[in-house]
């Protein structure tokens, strides 16, 4: 912001004034050497600069600039142009203003802390200090003066700036609205159709008379056929390389007739190369007459330059918006239509946008040719009326909800979506309700509008409507191709082979990808259209250039500045540092821990580790990067500590016992743990909660609270030696020896039974109905403890088969009582009496 910064404000004033007396290129080359010229002489000059010097033009080129903006909003005359300008140069005032304003504060902190390390000066009865102490003190006290004054003028400037480019805004919006609320002759008073006929013949007769009038204006010698034509020896040049051009464009993207069910993405290159071809050549005619026109306006000023420059530019835009229009819609040809809309309207809706751009190309020749001649207010409330009729008519036609009918589900070209993507189409019902109902309807009824209020003579607001809604329409048609262009380009590139195969890219991550770009894609779709269209309706283009540029790049709520690109940009940080977190994680746990001697235990708490110093890295920077303080931080989280004592103790207790149990290790992955009767193998120690699966391979979800707090039986916390216990009965009479003798023997003879402790047999109790008896043996793997056990019941079984040996089961002896004799017979009541009679066999009734 040095010398170069104000010798180019010096050279671009400069510019200004050589650009509105000489000719423009030896001034854009005079300012290109000029730029090079104090790019190389900068350096050297900046260190001899005085930065007093520097602010003083700085402050210079501000004021010039306030002073501008108030002279003019003190004048009579405001033009649209000048305005913006003026507005453009308040706001870059502004922006500077502030950021010197933030330089200098930056200064006169550093210089106050100079001051603090001075310290106090001496009091009166307090010895001296020495003379270089009192010369700093005042040189730091007047540096401190001047910083301050110069915070006070940059503060001054900017609040300045501010209230002239708001008075510039306020002045814009009151021209506008009392432009378009001015009211005019009635159109459909038979006086005024009357007037505007004769007015209307006065105009046609201009207009046929134009040619004649610049052919006798024409220099004596100019007044040739070849002189006239010469120029346009071009226009056989443009036309071969435009076909040249859209027979390679044909060959090489065109449609294919016998092609069957091309894909979204190879419809759209067709239709781009057709709808470029079929209008590039007609195009290249205009667009030669009209270079040929704006380039030497001596051979064709007057109203007659007008006529030509406004015809060639019309039919460019015709031809270009039939060619594309076909292209897109396809008539005859459903296989390489881009929308859904059923191929019997697409004929007829190609056919009305074409009668459309014709009537609005006309309209816009028109426009220009009475802008020129200077309509009386009369003709001017006529053609304002009907131009604004007939596109009011065009609007309805094409708004109608049966042009745009979508075909059936199935039927046609598919639509654009992915591989393995489950999209959901809107129905014909769906856009009668929500966003596209709300929007058919206001389409609906501002033309509506527009054409009632021309009606009544509010010629001018009927024209604003209706020229800003076609505008918006363009904008938003456009919009809707490219929102569908940019997601079949990320469909296309996540599906690619360098996605899919070089880089290994899982189909699950590339469709979670796919979502979350596309979701970031509508939205700013829309708001780039939105920002389109907010000048087209009356907001100046530099408050929506300002509105971006401070939700780009900050704005302030209270104390906090908020910037839209700082917090993109922490996102950013913190998706770049999570994924190679991720990208850490996965190499420790799949390449470099199974190369150590380290238990899966520990490689998962390593690798749990690394995920939790990354995120907390991670969401630091990313802090960091949005400019938040991180003492400030510190000083909320203390106030707020209480409440989140209360409110979050819960979490922050599990938290802390899983950040415990990653470091002491009670549990760990693939442990086999008991806790509650919950009883499997650890899977997953979180931050809140642990991870078990039982044996059923059901997830059980425990606190790691919990863990803590409460009994935990870990069968393999520092090894994986265990005991197994094998019960048996034999029946009494049974050689207690030799059970003992077989019962060790099997133990032994198993493979996983260690030999250290050696097993042993424990003589239990004399049971009801056995001797009991219980098999002690060790393995060193106890999670085959159950296998292990079932082996050698079954080999236990077998040996007291073969031996004779017999396992009973419990017996019983019941001894049964004889029933009493009845003094008397059971009498019931008879059927019909309340009881009847049983004799004493108890047989029945007598």
């Amino acid at each position: 912001m040095g010398v170069l910064s104000v010798q180019w404000r010096n050279l671009n004033s400069f510019m200004k004034f050589d650009l509105g007396h000489r000719r423009a290129v030896p001034a854009a080359l005079f300012a290109v050497l000029s730029l090079i010229v104090l790019a190389i002489a900068a350096p050297a000059h900046a260190q001899t600069t005085n930065p007093e010097e520097d602010f003083r033009f700085t402050l210079s080129d501000w004021n010039r600039a306030i002073d501008a903006a108030r002279d003019y909003l003190a004048g009579p005359v405001k033009a649209p142009g000048r305005t913006d300008e003026l507005r453009t140069l308040l706001s870059e005032t502004a922006v500077e203003a502030a950021s010197k304003a933030e330089e200098f504060r930056g200064d006169l902190a550093a210089e106050e802390r100079k001051r603090e390390a001075l310290g106090p000066p001496p009091a009166e009865d307090e010895a001296e200090e020495s003379l270089d102490i009192r010369e700093q003190r005042a040189v730091i006290a007047e540096r401190i003066t001047l910083l301050r004054g110069r915070i006070a003028q940059a503060e001054l400037a900017r609040l300045t700036a501010l209230d002239l480019d708001g008075a510039l805004s306020q002045s814009t919006r009151a021209r506008l609205v009392e432009r378009i609320k001015a009211r005019g002759p009635l159109p459909l008073d038979p006086a005024v159709l009357g007037r505007a006929a004769v007015q209307a013949y006065g105009v046609l007769d201009a207009i046929l008379a134009a040619p004649f009038v610049w052919y006798e204006s024409l220099p004596a010698g100019e007044r040739n056929l070849n002189a006239i034509l010469a120029p346009l020896v071009f226009i056989p040049v443009a036309l071969f390389l435009a076909v040249v051009v859209r027979r390679v464009l044909l060959r090489r993207f065109g449609r294919v007739p016998r092609a069957e069910a091309p894909s979204y993405t190879r419809r759209i290159v067709a239709a781009l190369a057709e709808g470029i071809a079929n209008g590039l050549v007609p195009a290249s005619v205009f667009l030669v007459i009209l270079l040929r026109v704006e380039s030497d306006q001596t051979l064709t000023a007057g109203l007659f330059g007008v006529m030509l420059s406004a015809a060639m530019e019309q039919a460019i835009f015709f031809v270009l918006v039939v060619a594309l229009t076909h292209a897109a819609l396809s008539p005859g040809r459903p296989d390489w239509q881009l929308t859904d809309i059923q191929p019997a309207k697409t004929a007829i809706l190609s056919r009305r946008i074409a009668f459309f751009a014709a009537i609005l190309a006309f309209v816009a020749f028109l426009r220009a040719v009475n802008d020129h001649v200077g309509v009386p207010s009369q003709l001017g409330a006529v053609f304002g009326f009907t131009s604004t009729v007939a596109l009011s008519v065009m609007i309805l036609l094409l708004a109608s909800p049966s042009l745009w009918a979508r075909m059936p589900h199935g039927d046609g070209a598919d639509m654009p979506e992915s591989e393995g993507e489950d999209t959901e189409r809107e129905t014909d019902d769906d856009r009668d309700t929500g966003f596209w109902g709300l929007a058919r309807r206001v389409v609906v009824a501002l033309p509506l509008l527009a054409s009632l209020a021309a009606a009544v003579g509010f010629v001018s607001f009927g024209t604003y409507v209706i020229s800003n809604l076609i505008d918006s329409l363009f904008i938003a048609a456009g919009a809707y191709l490219l929102r569908d262009l940019l997601r079949e380009t990320v469909g296309f590139g996540l599906s690619s082979g360098l996605v899919r195969d070089r880089m290994a890219v899982p189909h699950e991550t590339r469709r979670k990808i796919k979502f979350w770009v596309r979701a970031v894609l509508d939205p700013a779709v829309v708001i780039a259209a939105v920002l389109l269209i907010l000048p087209i309706w009356g907001v100046p283009w530099i408050e929506v250039t300002s509105f971006v540029r401070d939700a780009l790049f900050g704005f302030e709520i209270g104390q906090v500045r908020i910037s839209l690109i700082d917090i993109a940009a922490a996102i950013l940080v913190f998706v770049v540092a999570m994924g190679m977190t991720r990208l850490l994680q996965r190499t420790l746990r799949d390449r470099v821990l199974p190369q150590t001697r380290l238990d899966q235990g520990i490689r998962h708490s390593v690798t749990a580790g690394v995920g939790y110093v990354g995120a907390i890295l991670g969401g630091l920077i990313a802090v960091t990067v949005v400019g938040v303080d991180l003492s400030n931080i510190a000083l909320i989280a203390g106030a707020l500590s209480v409440g989140i004592g209360f409110g979050l103790q819960n979490i922050v207790n599990n938290f802390v016992s899983g950040l415990i149990l990653l470091v002491e290790r009670p549990i760990k992955v693939g442990d086999w743990v008991n806790v509650g009767g919950n009883e499997g193998f650890v899977k997953q120690i979180n931050v809140r909660a642990t991870e078990i699966e039982t044996f059923q391979k059901a997830s059980v979800i425990i606190p790691n609270a919990d863990l803590l707090s409460s009994a935990v039986t870990n069968w393999t916390h520092k090894d994986r030696y265990g005991r197994i216990e094998v019960g048996v009965g034999v029946a009494y009479g049974t050689d207690t020896r030799k059970v003992e003798r077989i019962l060790i023997e099997t133990a032994r003879q198993h493979p996983l039974v260690s030999v250290r402790p050696e097993p042993f047999v424990v003589f239990v109790n004399f049971g009801d109905s056995s001797l009991d008896f219980e098999l002690r043996c060790y393995t060193s793997d106890v999670i085959m403890k159950l296998i292990i056990g079932s082996d050698i019941r079954h080999e236990i079984d077998r040996k007291f088969r073969v031996e004779g040996i017999e396992i009973p089961f419990p017996q019983r002896v019941v001894h049964m009582a004889a029933a009493p004799q009845d003094p008397e017979p059971v009498r019931k009541r008879k059927p019909g009496q309340g009881e009847a009679e049983i004799d004493g066999d108890g047989d029945g009734p007598e």
